[in-house]
């Protein structure tokens, strides 16, 4: 049998042969080897789909799909010859109908850029534009009956974007027919498709603009969050290489929740970022967000969570992190040792010392650990919000024992790790107790021992609330934890015998009452409050107070003989 190319029979049915549908010969050969020997096997057939029949290519694939998009038009053929719009289309570009150039030419002349223009216009006013002749216009009509078909379908195809042939195939050979597959691409993952070329991305980014009103956005844009920056993590918390770091803060990547969700293709078009990069990425990322699940997990001894939080450090980090720390020793180790041990020089011992502490305190590690940490906080919640590290390595070893570790030295770091910080040397508080705030009350206590003598501890922390308004439990910690005041088992307080033999500066009084004011004072008056504080033989003279506020760099003359903190009146 010879199967030539012939002309349709008018609107197909179902049961319509692909031989009578006026396909090439080519196209015909392979519809029936496939199997698909009706109109009513091809009709809902997509592109795709054919480019996986045998013997049958791009060519004939674009061929066959255009047929069976006007055959489809045929059979859905409206009675009349006046089409109008759906309203949300008039604005859209007349490169959505992907016209002819004759068409496209003749109607972009005749000011014509958009659907809704052209929809407005009835037969004979088309006709009568220059260029616009009977074949033209029902081209034209055909164009606009094809474009709703489609999208009644619920999708376009890319040859509705007006594109060139170039951009178009490379488009199909990446598997890509349709608008919709757009939409939730990135410009990166575009611009990594084989064929796509800048000018290629540039062209189809604008008319992909210009045919669906919608814009496609970077992967920075795509998975950008929103929120208090305060509750978002730094990409810096997380152990990703320097060049991985590198190359997100140069993207304008700024929170580990911006790039949780890019894809991998989306990773791999910023720049700098290879192979190597996108494995640290990935890594760091599935330890970051698989961590809470390891919070139900408690370990019963130190040992096992210094394990735990060094699991993605070397031999060499974890070794030299541990002689440089003590965590199985007395004391440590210097550089100068290290060095001479590995044959290497201090400074580099120094380098890896500083990256094994990074990997350490990322984000990850710290997640890992939770349930640890979550003990450290509340030991120092029950104590006020601070406590002397005695205090707190009696009450962690209670829980948590230490078998080889020397608790004295993993303690401090679990508590760092935890977020809480040292105030002075053994003395940690929570991350949100202010130093300052801690120092001011201990001085107030000590003032008003200075002048009444012993108090109660009950006493003197209703006195302190009363002129400060702050956390009792705050206060009480305070002063208990003062180098400067006694705690007697009676609940007592006193000034130590060290604090006795220690005599302050006239400037540090000053200090002290210009803060309690909270104001600029003249400086009789902060003299008489200070010798409120102080013993009849250890009162000061005006003068003497006025010299040294004029003498300190601390302090800032207002005006005459009126002094303010340097720090508070610039601020």
């Amino acid at each position: 049998m010879v199967l030539a190319k012939t002309s349709p029979i008018g609107t197909p049915n179902s049961t319509t042969s692909v031989v009578e549908l006026g396909f090439s010969t080519r196209a015909v050969r392979a519809l029936l080897d496939a199997g698909l020997d009706t109109y009513g096997k091809i009709s809902s057939i997509k592109f795709e789909e054919l480019l996986e029949i045998p013997k049958l290519g791009q060519v004939t694939a674009t061929e066959i799909t255009r047929k069976i998009a006007n055959l489809n038009l045929e059979v859905h053929k409206e009675k009349t010859d006046n089409i109008s719009s759906v309203e949300e289309d008039n604005n859209l570009d007349l490169l959505v109908l992907a016209l002819n150039r004759r068409a496209l030419q003749s109607l972009t002349n005749a000011g014509i850029s958009t659907l809704g223009e052209l929809v407005s216009l009835d037969k004979k006013t088309l006709l009568q534009i220059k260029g616009i002749g009977e074949n033209t216009y029902k081209h034209i009509q055909k164009a606009i009956k094809v474009y709703y078909l489609q999208k009644d379908q619920g999708d376009l195809v890319l040859s509705n974007l007006g594109l060139d042939n170039r951009t178009l195939n490379a488009l199909r050979r990446n598997k890509l027919f349709y608008v919709s597959q757009l939409e939730h691409m990135s410009i990166e993952e575009l611009s990594n498709l084989r064929g796509i070329g800048s000018s290629s991305l540039e062209n189809l980014l604008r008319r992909y603009s210009l045919v669906t009103g919608k814009k496609i956005s970077s992967c920075k844009e795509m998975y950008q969050v929103g929120g208090i920056d305060e509750y978002k993590t730094p990409i810096e918390s997380l152990d990703f290489t320097n060049r991985a770091y590198n190359a997100l803060k140069k993207s304008g990547f700024r929170y580990v929740e911006e790039i949780a969700n890019l894809k991998e293709s989306d990773l791999l078009n910023i720049a700098n970022i290879g192979a190597k990069s996108l494995e640290s990425i990935q890594y760091e990322l599935n330890r970051y967000y698989s961590s809470p699940n390891s919070e139900l997990i408690e370990f019963q001894t130190l040992d096992e969570y210094i394990h735990l939080i060094q699991e993605t450090l070397s031999s060499r980090q974890k070794d030299i992190l541990n002689r440089r720390l003590a965590i199985f020793a007395l004391s440590p180790e210097t550089l100068e040792a290290i060095a001479e041990d590995y044959n290497i020089s201090r400074e580099r011992v120094r380098q890896i010392e500083k990256k094994a502490r990074k990997k350490l305190f990322a984000a990850s590690n710290i997640k890992a650990a939770e349930s640890l940490f979550v003990v450290f906080r509340k030991t120092l919640e029950d104590a006020g919000g601070i406590a002397n590290i005695s205090l707190i390595k009696s009450q962690i070893l209670k829980k948590h024992k230490a078998t080889n570790v020397n608790p004295s030295s993993v303690i401090p770091l679990f508590l760092s790790l935890s977020g809480c910080k040292e105030l002075s040397d053994g003395l940690w508080a929570l991350n949100k107790i202010d130093k300052e705030q801690v120092d001011l009350i201990a001085y107030e206590a000590e003032s008003i021992i200075i002048k009444s003598g012993p108090l109660s501890l009950d006493v003197l922390a209703k006195m302190i609330v009363a002129t400060y308004n702050k956390d009792e439990d705050l206060i009480r910690s305070s002063i208990s934890n003062s180098k400067k005041l006694a705690l007697l088992p009676d609940q007592t307080v006193e000034l130590t015998r060290k604090s006795l033999l220690i005599k302050k500066r006239r400037v540090d009084y000053a200090k002290a009452v210009i803060k309690k004011l909270n104001r600029p004072a003249h400086y009789r008056e902060i003299t008489e409050l200070i010798n409120e504080m102080l013993p009849d033989k250890a009162h000061y003279s005006p003068k003497s107070i006025q010299v040294a506020l004029g003498s300190s760099l601390d302090f800032v003359r207002v005006k005459v003989g009126t002094y303010a903190l340097k720090e508070e009146f610039i601020d």
